[in-house]
């Protein structure tokens, strides 16, 4: 499985996280995945969201949930933000 490194932007934290993830996975897995690691390293300061997305830091364009990392152009070094 290949993987990427991403630059996760969460506002509500006011911090900004490397995050190692899958190519091959759906941005809502993504999503998921962040919203969970970021819940459980950050207790009152990030509440889980079911409904969270993932947008382009850059363009802030939501990036579409059902669509693959590949799909939407998501590289090494990408800078996403998690709301």
């Amino acid at each position: 499985m290949n993987k990427i490194i991403v630059e996760v932007h969460v506002p509500s934290t006011n911090k900004i996280y490397d995050a190692k993830i899958p190519r091959d996975i759906q941005i809502w897995e993504v999503t998921k995945l962040l919203s969970d690691m970021i819940a459980a390293n950050h207790p009152g300061m990030y509440a889980k969201d079911n409904d969270a997305i993932l947008c382009d830091f850059v363009s802030g364009t939501i990036l579409p949930a059902n669509k693959l990392v590949d799909d939407v152009g998501l590289v090494n070094g990408s800078r996403v933000l998690l709301v």
